[in-house]
């Protein structure tokens, strides 16, 4: 079996987990020390998901997060000052993880080698639609309603940063990285949302799909070409 068409998405899979599992343990211990090791793994992963993709709304959240990132990393007073919102900046990657799930078995099913008669396969395709939903409904929950909540309008979030990071321009910096990331997860959110829709009506109810007879448009434009013909 070749590996290198799921390595991106295993990667981002792993990532995704221990970003989970990091948050778990400190919910568990209350050691921050564990945002440490998170960062260290997310910056890794950044740096080579930014190298991998070609998609310019990825580069944009990737060097959005590697920004954010570094100032974690040597400047740790300034994300522990607002550690609700780190908090929350982070637990919006257990989207990821059924994204990535979705993206395998994708990948998988349109192998040319993949045999879609066995009995793998097709609990693949019935575990698809499972996962699509689970991942619309945590990534609407969290990178978009918690991550407003928490971050982008919250009072305490501006509050603290402008006690902690108003150097360097840092503090603004911080709110125009986020305000950048808030805005992405709007523009996923519509295309997932999209999606969605499409799956739920069983097929692209945003295509434009005219009736001749009844689209007076059209009618009109029937008329003109009759007109012309006679000429």
């Amino acid at each position: 079996m070749d590996l290198k068409p799921y390595i991106q998405d295993i990667i981002s899979l792993l990532m995704s987990l221990f970003c989970c599992f990091g948050l778990y343990k400190y919910k568990q211990t209350n050691n921050i020390q564990w945002f440490k090791y998170i960062w260290y793994f997310f910056i890794v992963y950044l740096v080579y998901d930014l190298c991998s993709e070609t998609r310019i709304d990825f580069w944009i959240h990737h060097i959005c997060s590697i920004i954010l990132t570094l100032v974690s990393i040597f400047i740790p007073s300034i994300p522990f000052s607002i550690i609700e919102p780190i908090f929350t900046a982070i637990v919006i990657e257990s989207s990821t993880i059924f994204l990535s799930i979705k993206m395998l078995i994708r990948t998988y099913l349109k192998q040319p080698s993949t045999d879609l008669t066995t009995d793998w396969a097709k609990m693949l395709k019935k575990i698809q639609p499972g996962n699509d939903i689970l991942f619309f409904l945590i990534f609407t929950y969290t990178r978009v309603y918690l991550f407003n909540k928490n971050i982008l309008f919250s009072p305490d979030f501006y509050n603290n940063l402008a006690n902690s990071a108003n150097f360097w321009m840092l503090d603004k910096i911080i709110i125009l990285v986020f305000w950048i990331l808030g805005f992405l997860n709007l523009y996923w959110f519509a295309i997932v949302g999209k999606k969605a829709v499409n799956m739920a009506a069983g097929r692209d109810v945003f295509e434009y799909k005219p009736d001749n007879n009844k689209d007076p448009f059209l009618q009109k434009i029937e008329q003109i070409k009759d007109t012309l013909s006679k000429q």
